[in-house]
């Protein structure tokens, strides 16, 4: 499953909002189903000369590795035109309407303009064998989320599913490695959260700068057990908190309480959010859902945008 600017994906989610969408536009549109096989295309429409094939990677691959997976699905799917053209030419016939004259691979996205190259390589392969339900200007293209958005929002929306459309939704929670800034920071915020009407005590300071480093390194275990063992989790957290990070120093700045206060603030109002979201309260229990909150508290002490004075 893949974050992105829809919502959480996998392959079935992503053919079937496909097929939503292609049956949504074209009253002539044919699924093909998998039965009895798989021969190259998810369906076609009628009249419009188009095939679809749809493609959704299992996690986030690099540009790389994503290009080698598209260029392999595109080779295989192609090469199945050919090799069950007799069980295609009785579906589709030889009608010179419903001939394909475009397969669209219709994947989330692509980050490598080097498959157009490999689009057109199996493009002028697919004419040269001259399969009778082809068009002689047959084309092979690629389409993404964002040539289906207004269809796909459409959709969601009488699904009564919620949108997030927003780009902190599809990021993930930064990982931040040791370094002596962030003990520097945690040091002198720490030293004003333990001074009181001009009153300084360094055994406390000493003690919650310890409490500050516990929480920043538990918590992030914490995040990174979740983002592997239940990443649909992790990416709804993940856009919370990316969310409320960036109220957080505007927050600071318009704030003229103490400064516990300000943090008691913070804290309750993360937590509120997170527990808002059945996904997350339905599978995080209440104390690992504190322990991500006093993570981000500390996290935001050490790098900032939690300003305290």
């Amino acid at each position: 499953m893949i974050e992105t600017k829809i919502g959480n994906i996998d392959g079935d989610s992503w053919e079937e909002l496909c097929q939503q969408v292609y049956k949504r536009r074209y009253t002539t549109y044919q699924e093909m189903v998998a039965s009895p096989g798989d021969w190259g295309i998810e369906g076609y429409v009628r009249g419009e000369g188009i095939a679809i094939q749809c493609y959704c990677p299992s996690k986030l691959y690099s540009a790389n590795e994503l290009y080698q997976k598209q260029v392999n699905k595109i080779t295989k799917d192609l090469n199945k035109l050919s090799e069950y053209k007799k069980e295609l030419l009785d579906r589709i016939g030889t009608n010179k309407d419903d001939l394909i004259r475009q397969w669209i691979f219709i994947t989330p996205n692509y980050q490598k303009n080097e498959i157009l190259k490999h689009l057109l390589k199996k493009e002028k392969e697919v004419r040269e064998e001259n399969l009778e339900f082809i068009s002689p200007d047959f084309k092979v293209l690629i389409h993404t989320i964002d040539d289906y958005l207004e269809d796909i929002v459409a959709i969601q929306s009488l699904k009564g599913e919620k949108l997030s459309l927003s780009e902190s939704y599809c990021q993930t929670i930064e990982k931040v490695e040791s370094h002596d800034d962030y003990s520097n920071n945690i040091y002198r915020k720490n030293r004003v959260r333990c001074t009181n009407n001009g009153n300084y005590s360094e055994i406390k300071h000493a003690k919650l700068n310890e409490i500050t480093k516990e929480k920043f390194i538990f918590g992030d275990k914490l995040i990174r057990n979740i983002e592997i063992t239940i990443p649909e989790i992790y990416q709804a957290m993940a856009g919370i908190i990316n969310q409320y990070e960036s109220e957080v120093e505007e927050l600071c700045c318009t704030w003229f309480g103490s400064h516990t206060e300000l943090i008691e603030k913070i804290r309750d109002q993360l937590k509120q959010r997170l527990v808002s979201e059945d996904k997350v309260k339905n599978s995080i229990s209440n104390s690992d859902i504190d322990e991500v909150v006093d993570h981000m508290i500390s996290k935001w002490i050490a790098l900032c945008p939690l300003e305290v004075e």
